[in-house]
């Protein structure tokens, strides 16, 4: 599953899967359990790991996003009374530690992240609706 099309980058088109032996002949539920767990690997992969803010790595982890949003919440109820706050960005060999000053400056961070999330989400959720499960039914 998953043909990926040729481009400039990938001039040769090719195939990616994921191999699963079963110890029984698979349902339909099983290979469409399969097949929606890589995606949801790959979507969660790409959050964690794709976001760049500022050209730093932003590591979008579940601990990290409650952090970020925990940080946002309360400098817009406080208006910025716990400002400046720091957040560790890059990699741990090559950590950049960004102080934010100021509410709006904060906010920046903050909708720039939300949004990378939502788009990574919608662009998966459009991947899975798209997939034709009737090529894999198994009679």
């Amino acid at each position: 599953y998953n043909y990926i099309e040729s481009t400039e980058e990938n001039p040769q088109g090719h195939w990616t899967y994921e191999e699963i032996i079963f110890d029984n002949k698979p349902t339909f539920e099983d290979l469409k359990e399969m097949i929606t767990s890589y995606y949801n690997k790959k979507c969660d992969q790409e959050i964690i790991q794709g976001f760049y803010f500022e050209g730093n790595q932003v590591w979008l982890t579940t601990e990290n996003q409650f952090n970020y949003k925990a940080t946002w919440d309360l400098a817009f109820q406080t208006n910025g009374a716990n400002l400046p706050s720091t957040f560790k960005f890059g990699t741990n060999e090559k950590p950049i530690y960004r102080v934010f000053e100021t509410v709006s400056d904060l906010q920046d961070f903050y909708v720039q992240s939300i949004t990378y999330i939502e788009n990574v989400l919608k662009k998966y959720w459009l991947i899975k609706n798209g997939i034709e499960w009737n090529k894999y039914e198994i009679e």
